[in-house]
């Protein structure tokens, strides 16, 4: 890189590097460095991914940890909106409780579920997925419970809009000016600037997963990487489809194998190209936010 030539870009913007910061600076972080009237003493941080453990051989205890680690996570997150007794002190009839559960089975008239003290049948319309973890409002009745709401983790509404461009495809993700990050393994955390872009695999509808904030996917020997704890900003699906849509401020976009897609989280639109085919855009698609699943 021309150093000389790179001083002069950084102050036609307005921006003062120290010598030490220059002698790290790549072409790219050139472009990313600082903003008018800036003193940039430390060199910008590139990329983060975040890989999930490989996978090991699976022991019965492997597995009960997985499910205990995944309602412990999520049940942190309903504690934000639900305010629960557990299942051993339930019993009086008419009695209101609040309960969180993970889904054991279904039932004749709604399901089973269960918490670290018991387990409990629940009446209701719902047919959640065996697994997945819920908040429950109702009252006690010949030893069930009568369900009025069952309260789902969610992601929150945005604060604020956030952006930026993003590249997925093939070569893997790329944000703003920073070289493409690889993918290995998915589920996958690419982290740059203030953008989070969570790239996974699997079948159904995305928005469902944001609700119930756990991505679909087998136990695992190793810490559970499927529980959204944080949100992401960009969620990327790889899989058969090709889509996209905003819910509650996340952008989903969905491609098939092979495929890649600009997004513009500032203009909420999304290009997609052809598999094989980075660059070059065949359909834009222009997003509306959604709200919940009914």
């Amino acid at each position: 890189m021309d150093k000389k030539a790179a001083v002069e870009r950084l102050l036609a913007r307005g921006v003062l590097v120290t010598p030490e910061v220059l002698s790290q600076l790549t072409e790219d972080q050139v472009e990313q460095v600082g903003g008018e009237g800036a003193v940039v003493t430390a060199v910008p941080a590139g990329p983060v991914v975040e890989l999930p453990a490989e996978q090991a051989s699976l022991t019965v205890a492997d597995v009960v940890g997985f499910y205990r680690e995944k309602y412990d996570r999520l049940r942190d997150l309903l504690l934000q909106r639900v305010e629960p007794i557990s299942v051993s002190h339930t019993g009086k009839v008419f009695q209101a409780v609040a309960l969180i559960l993970m889904v054991r089975e279904a039932a004749l008239q709604g399901f089973v579920g269960e918490d670290p003290t018991g387990t409990v049948e629940v009446v209701c319309k719902d047919r959640p997925e065996p697994k997945d973890v819920v908040g429950v409002r109702g009252y006690m009745r010949e030893g069930k419970v009568v369900a009025s709401e069952l309260v789902w983790p969610d992601v929150p509404l945005p604060k604020g809009g956030k952006r930026g461009v993003v590249e997925l495809g093939p070569a893997g993700v790329r944000v703003g000016r920073w070289p493409a990050v690889a993918v290995a393994r998915a589920p996958a955390r690419v982290r740059a600037a203030d953008l989070e872009i969570l790239a996974c695999r699997g079948e159904g509808p995305p928005e469902e997963w944001l609700r119930k904030r756990c991505l679909p996917g087998p136990p695992r020997a190793t810490a559970n990487p499927y529980v959204l704890t944080r949100v992401p900003d960009v969620l990327w699906v790889q899989g058969r489809e090709e889509g996209s849509k905003i819910y509650k401020g996340v952008m989903i976009v969905q491609t098939r194998e092979g495929q890649g897609a600009r997004v513009d989280l500032e203009q909420g639109s999304v290009v997609f190209s052809a598999p094989g085919q980075e660059d070059g855009g065949r359909t834009t698609a222009v997003l509306r936010k959604e709200g919940p699943p009914k």
